[in-house]
Parts: C-alpha cells; sequence; structure tokens
C-alpha cells in the first residue's frame, strides 16, 4: 500500500515539476521576445532622424486655372 502511495505523489511531482519547467520557458521565451523587440524600436528611431526633410513647394495664387475648359462650339 506504501508502494502504491510513494508512486502516486512521485508521478504527480514529476507532472508537476513539468508543467513549472514549461511555463518557466515560455516566461523567458516572451523576454527575449520583448528584448528583441526593443532593440528595433530604438534601430527604427535613429533611421528616421537621418531621413531627409521634403521641401515645400510653392504655392500657386491667383492668376488662370490650368485645367482644359470644355469647348463650346458657336451655331
Amino acid at each position: 500500500m506504501k508502494k502504491v502511495i510513494i508512486t502516486i505523489i512521485t508521478l504527480f511531482a514529476i507532472s508537476f515539476i513539468q508543467v513549472q519547467a514549461a511555463n518557466v520557458s515560455q516566461m523567458s521565451s516572451k523576454t527575449t521576445d520583448n528584448l528583441i523587440l526593443s532593440e528595433k524600436a530604438t534601430v527604427n528611431t535613429s533611421s528616421v532622424e537621418d531621413r531627409r526633410r521634403k521641401k515645400k513647394k510653392g504655392v500657386k495664387r491667383g492668376g488662370k486655372s490650368s485645367s482644359k475648359k470644355p469647348v463650346i462650339k458657336k451655331k
């Protein structure tokens, strides 16, 4: 009877240890993913600063419109 109880306890302990190990490995993979994402974010911010600013184009004011107007034929 004692052997049965001991085997049940050991099986429970082994399964519990495996579950804990799986949780730890998932946590470690999440932290490494977060580190990788933070490194990518720092790299992207430096590349944004290096980009050239676009030149502003002059605004046209007044005058005739350059779009084609429909031709009206006189009868």
